[in-house]
């Protein structure tokens, strides 16, 4: 599953950055905040097969089971991640003038590396 993940995040991270080119070079890229969901999203599917590999195969009858460690530390270090980049991000954005959309892009990316690399490292 690592090598799945660490694919999909080569995908993400050439697919959004093209799109944030392209978006920038046309002139369309209507607001500066969307850059960050764009980073945002990059990441997002590699953490998430990495974490539901971490959770493994779980019987159908045993459902009162706990989550492991590795999914709850996980979890909460990408929740920390969004909320303080996205506080980032708006604080960036209240300012004039207004920041360039890789600056944006570079935060949403930044929100998940943490959290995927925690994953990484419990699932090996």
């Amino acid at each position: 599953m690592v090598y799945w993940s660490v694919g999909l995040a080569l995908v993400g991270l050439l697919g959004s950055g093209g799109i944030l080119f392209y978006l920038g070079r046309s002139g369309n890229f209507p607001i500066t905040e969307y850059a960050w969901l764009v980073g945002l999203a990059s990441l997002a599917p590699a953490w998430l097969v990495v974490v539901l590999s971490l959770l493994g195969e779980t019987p159908a009858e045993v459902i009162d089971t706990p989550l492991p460690r590795s999914v709850l530390v996980t979890s909460a270090a990408a929740l920390l991640g969004v909320i303080f980049t996205d506080t980032l991000n708006r604080r960036f954005l209240s300012k004039e003038p207004k920041p360039a959309p890789l600056t944006g892009w570079l935060l949403g990316v930044v929100s998940l590396v943490p959290a995927w690399i925690i994953a990484l490292w419990a699932l090996e």
